[in-house]
């Protein structure tokens, strides 16, 4: 299983590199050659991205998703820069030629070669290799690192760990079926990409999505790198502020548990660090190919999710703020501005386009707007606890009191956390302050209004983190928001050294023990903050809500049966994983059918191999946390008494509402029944797997005369 995982994990991050980083330069390098590397990769990921989500949109919408018309439309751009290529492939042609009819020797061609690439490779080692080896090693060895933590569950377990994922991968499955949106519209950007590395390389969309998280994780880490390591100068103190962000134990689950798994915010948020990078650039170089770009960066995060194209909004005003004399110096508001609304306008046209066809939202956007909606200053009937009532900001205590509970509540953060980031915080906007003012006239201006942007920005997660506990709606889920709260918290852990360094540059022009002292003092910080207060990252929540046993099976005859000539009997759980390879049948509506026997009732699945997924310790309600080795604890096994309790009448659309009530009652009818189906039918029914938890059979039958499973038990 281990193995397995990990050489999907490498086919995933390689394909992925493959399809939005290398074959975009080669379509992209001629436009963007003159730049530095950091902001060709933010430029090939944006494109790339976008291209995607368009080609599915329109794919999609016009019912044509299929292989070879993805595979075409992927190859159109590189047609598109072949031909533009084709005087230098005349040339090659001519010279190819000349050799084969002697005009000179094979060697003087060859070498000829040698020389062109050997002269490209010196290029390349100049710009983005020579004097970084050791900076690739050591980021390099930070992803390892943080991926032992983070990809633990997806590198030993094969089941979900979180609900999202089994929702993502049904609108996947049935995308690669045909079936666009088959639950209603939704930010399909994540999806789209997933769907297509899923085709180009050949592994089932199940394992996809199983582990593309791990790309998920180091994309983030590689743009919050590269972003940092455009206006830092001291790498070693992005390295440690990254280790305190992902490994130390400062802050609770809720700001980091999300980069475990496979979901769509997390993966757009590559396109937020983008707008930073693009709009900060364009402000002081003018550029339209980088205003472009930052539009694009928008269009991107509102394709992920509606909530980070939001919290967008919240950035660009924090880095409009930081940066307000430069903006209007360099007459920028406008076209940013202008660019930004286009960017969303431009956004909404698919959905635009979907509802007039005739596609609902999908009901999450309604719960979206429910959480945006809901009122808490509003009085129930019991009466409004005083702790979301709404704060008088007079009282500076109470605010203060409120505030600390969001960072507690949310963050996890006790009173000595909380003073250490709010007193980092504090002094990176008061040096940012004095740093722009003492350098208002120099180019290292640009990086100080940069860090004061990060300040900023921090500040309106934090704020938007605390508003439910101030009495008022959230704009976007609290649990999400902690997240870039933290993400945004990591410059508090650089910036005032950075700044010091800086000013003492500036001031006596040359001081090479500084950048030692940089490297001592954020080492003593990691040490300080990791170990001498034991904070250390122990939980990780990954809450199965299917079995090992099920999810092993599924993959299993994904990978080893022919195409449609099984049918899994089981929860609605295993549904996403079999689509489009077999046949999934409710474990429901056979409890349903047994529940209902007759003498001459006739109840067959017409498939050669049906297995028969029963689990004798049914899973919870909120999942089992797959971490806890006495998961079974606390987990009644089924017995004959489940037998009595009867199943509720439901629609086809409550059928995952049974499983969370009854599933114990589900699980004693298949059980059972299946033990005397055995009995009565040795020969083709039969114990396929068995662990503590669950077991499954097997029932090989003749295609041509199926057997009746319809059975008094």
């Amino acid at each position: 299983m281990l193995v397995n995982n990990l050489i999907d994990m490498i086919q995933i991050l390689i394909t992925y590199g493959v399809l939005f980083i290398i074959l975009p330069a080669y379509v992209l390098y001629p436009v963007f050659k003159e730049k530095a590397l950091s902001y060709r990769v933010f430029a090939y990921l944006l494109y790339s991205n976008l291209y995607i989500s368009v080609l599915v949109f329109i794919l999609g919408y016009s019912h044509l998703f299929y292989t070879p018309a993805v595979v075409i439309m992927l190859l159109l751009p590189l047609v598109y820069r072949t031909w533009t290529y084709r005087d230098n492939l005349q040339k090659a042609g001519i010279t190819t030629y000349e050799m084969l009819r002697g005009y000179f020797g094979g060697h003087l061609y060859l070498k000829r070669i040698r020389q062109n690439i050997k002269r490209k490779y010196h290029k390349f080692y100049q710009r983005a290799i020579r004097g970084k080896v050791l900076e690739y090693l050591v980021f390099l060895a930070l992803v390892l690192v943080v991926m032992n933590f983070y990809g633990y569950y997806k590198l030993h377990n094969n089941a979900y760990g979180v609900s999202d994922e089994e929702v993502h991968l049904y609108w996947i499955q049935a995308l690669i079926g045909g079936d666009f949106f088959v639950s209603g519209m939704y930010p399909f950007g994540m999806h789209s990409v997933m769907t297509v590395l899923a085709l180009i390389s050949g592994l089932p969309a199940g394992r996809v999505v199983h582990v593309f998280s791990a790309t998920i994780l180091i994309l983030t880490m590689a743009t919050v790198y590269m972003l940092f390591r455009r206006f830092y100068t001291a790498r070693v103190l992005i390295f440690a502020s990254m280790l305190i962000w992902l490994l130390s134990g400062f802050g609770g689950i809720n700001t980091y548990f999300r980069f475990q798994f496979t979901l769509p915010m997390e993966y757009g948020l590559f396109a937020l660090f983008a707008v930073i990078y693009f709009m900060t650039e364009y402000i002081y170089q003018k550029e339209r190919k980088t205003l472009l770009l930052f539009g694009t960066a928008i269009c991107i995060t509102f394709f992920s999710h509606f909530y980070l194209t939001m919290f967008v909004a919240f950035v660009c005003v924090a880095f409009g703020i930081a940066n307000l004399v430069p903006i209007f110096k360099n007459k920028t508001f406008f076209p940013l501005v202008g660019t930004a609304i286009g960017s969303i306008i431009f956004s909404l046209v698919p959905f635009v386009v979907g509802l007039v066809l005739g596609y609902p939202f999908e009901q999450s956007i309604a719960w979206a707007i429910g959480v945006m909606n809901k009122d808490y200053s509003t009085p129930t009937e019991e009466g409004l606890p005083p702790e979301i009532a709404k704060v008088d900001f007079t009282n500076f205590k109470e605010v203060e009191k409120r505030f600390f509970d969001a960072m507690n509540s949310w963050g996890g953060l006790g009173r000595l956390e909380y003073t250490i980031l709010l007193s980092l915080i504090g002094l990176s906007l008061l040096l940012c302050i004095i740093a722009i003012i003492v350098t208002r006239k120099n180019k290292s201006n640009t990086a100080f209004r940069f860090y004061l942007g990060m300040a900023i920005a921090w500040c309106f997660a934090a704020g938007l983190s605390d508003l439910t506990m101030l009495g008022y709606s959230a704009l976007i889920e609290e649990k999400r928001v902690i997240e870039w709260v933290f993400i945004f918290g990591m410059t508090a852990f650089m910036t005032p050294f950075e700044i010091i360094y800086q000013m003492v540059c500036f001031i006596l022009k040359k001081v090479k023990f500084i950048p030692i002292f940089l490297s001592i003092a954020s080492v003593v910080v990691v040490i300080y903050i990791g170990y001498d207060y034991k904070y250390q990252k122990q939980e990780r929540t990954c809450m199965q809500i299917q079995t090992e046993a099920a999810a092993k099976l599924c993959r299993e005859l994904v990978d080893e049966y022919p195409k449609n000539s099984w049918t899994v009997v089981s929860p609605v759980n295993e549904t996403s994983i079999v689509l489009n390879y077999g046949y999934h049948y409710e474990l429901l509506d056979l409890a349903d059918k047994l529940d209902h026997w007759s003498e001459d009732q006739l109840f067959t699945i017409p498939t050669k191999d049906v297995f028969f997924v029963i689990e004798k310790y049914p899973v919870m309600f909120l999942g089992v946390d797959v971490m806890d080795k006495n998961s079974l604890e606390g987990r009644e096994k089924i017995s004959r008494a489940d037998l009595r309790e009867p199943l509720g009448e439901y629609s086809e659309a409550e059928k995952s509402l049974i499983y969370q009530t009854q599933r114990s009652a589900i699980m004693a009818r298949a059980y059972y029944w299946a033990k005397e189906y055995a009995k009565q039918y040795p020969h083709e029914m039969k114990v396929y797997y068995e662990d503590k938890e669950t077991i499954i059979y097997h029932l090989e039958q003749n295609e041509y005369a199926l057997n009746n499973l319809s059975i008094q038990y």
